[in-house]
């Protein structure tokens, strides 16, 4: 597989996954307001992501290609949902820039715990 091939397996499978997690949880946000049946999607997509990637290329499952797909899925799920509900449920908030930073931060090392984790188990699971 050339580098080219590699990066855009990987983008395109976070995108479509993303889109799909980004979609999901905004009509889970929309259909309830108990926070855990809103955040479920999370685990299931990303779950979908890197098991597509390690599907697709049964050969080599490297884990930073599994760790980029699952990251790339999450970081668009949470920013459209966050995106929705900053402008769309919560319209009046007075949270400054310092304040969406932090959250920003919270959100990227969530995604990274995560998307390690799933990934390191997956590709175990595929040896």
């Amino acid at each position: 597989m050339t580098i080219k091939n590699y990066v855009t397996s990987t983008t395109w499978t976070g995108l479509f996954w993303g889109i799909i997690g980004s979609i999901s949880l905004i009509v889970a946000t929309h259909l309830t307001t108990n926070g855990p049946l809103q955040i479920s999607p999370y685990p299931f997509l990303l779950i979908a992501a890197i098991l597509t990637t390690a599907i697709l290329d049964k050969t080599n499952i490297k884990l930073s290609k599994l760790f980029i797909t699952g990251f790339l899925t999450y970081i668009i799920m949470t920013i459209a949902l966050y995106f929705y509900i900053h402008n769309f449920v919560n319209p009046n908030s007075s949270i400054n820039v310092l304040g969406h930073l932090w959250r920003l931060g919270i959100m990227i090392g969530v995604g990274v715990a995560s998307s390690l984790l799933v990934s390191v188990i997956v590709r175990q699971l595929a040896k």
